[in-house]
């Protein structure tokens, strides 16, 4: 590694590795950010074909169902549980859902049994015997419920799920993806020198582990001897709380634009490749 006469180090001299975005995206905390992107994204595409699927099967039980007066032939419930949150704020939510079995006949007379969810108000109504409606495809008979349990307009309310899981995936990436390109340009074109902590602040606004990252302010001296300001955001609770203001850091910028500068990371070097 050399270093220039005024005692800086110029990364331009070193060769950086292969896929330095892709690191970086997965450098400290930065990790759980780009994780939960990835897993929010990939929950968002697949609940596409799920929401596709049932919305489809709901436009076609409005072109094609036929409804037949089926008998209920026993009635029972079940519940399920869904967790939201983390941590302390983690929520368990226990819901109880009607269910009624039935059996009822075609147009052509064939029977078909199924069971199907009902809401509870009806579900209290009915006993073994009563008489329910039944709707069911013609050309896939197997393929039934009771018309009680149609979801109609509502069934568009599934597309909610994709857009809100993809969407908020999609912008944890842009956040990690956007912060990765900067510093990987700095290590692939930068320079590096010492400046100093101005003053640090707690960002009470961005959460990240049920943590406050910390904006790191701090300047340093140009060749030419002009003083440059600049800001960064940390998410290490270790590097945070080991500065203070007037704490000698080092910053990396670059030449034709020392405006665009970041905090240098000791860890950063293993990103370079060492000789050749």
């Amino acid at each position: 590694m050399a270093s220039t006469p005024d005692g800086e180090l110029d990364l331009t001299t070193l060769r950086p590795k292969s896929g330095l975005t892709a690191r970086l995206m997965f450098d400290g905390g930065w990790t759980v950010l780009t994780i939960l992107g990835l897993v929010f994204t990939a929950a968002g595409v697949g609940t596409i074909f799920l929401a596709s699927f049932l919305i489809s099967r709901e436009q076609r039980y409005e072109r094609e169902g036929r409804t037949a007066q089926g008998t209920v032939t026993r009635k029972d419930t079940y519940t399920t549980r869904s967790t939201t949150g983390t941590g302390r704020h983690r929520r368990t939510r226990t819901t109880t859902h009607y269910r009624v079995h039935y059996t009822f006949a075609t147009e052509d007379g064939t029977r078909h049994s199924n069971h199907g969810n009902v809401p509870s108000r009806l579900w209290r109504s009915l006993s073994k015997g009563s008489s329910i409606e039944i709707e069911y495809l013609p050309d896939k008979p197997e393929s039934n419920r009771p018309t009680a349990s149609r979801a109609g307009w509502k069934a568009w309310l599934i597309v909610l799920f994709p857009v809100g899981f993809g969407g908020a995936g999609l912008l944890m990436l842009f956040f990690s993806v956007r912060r990765a390109r900067k510093y990987a340009a700095l290590l692939s074109n930068g320079r590096l020198t010492k400046a100093a902590v101005d003053r640090k602040e707690v960002r009470n606004d961005i959460t990240i582990n049920n943590r406050h990252p910390y904006d790191i302010h701090y300047t340093f001296a140009l060749p030419d001897g002009t003083i440059q300001e600049g800001k960064d955001l940390i998410l290490d609770r270790r590097i945070t709380d080991s500065l203070e203001p007037g704490s000698p850091i080092g910053v990396i910028y670059m030449p034709a634009d020392p405006s665009q500068c970041a905090l240098f990371r000791e860890k950063w070097m293993k990103f370079f490749q060492h000789g050749g």
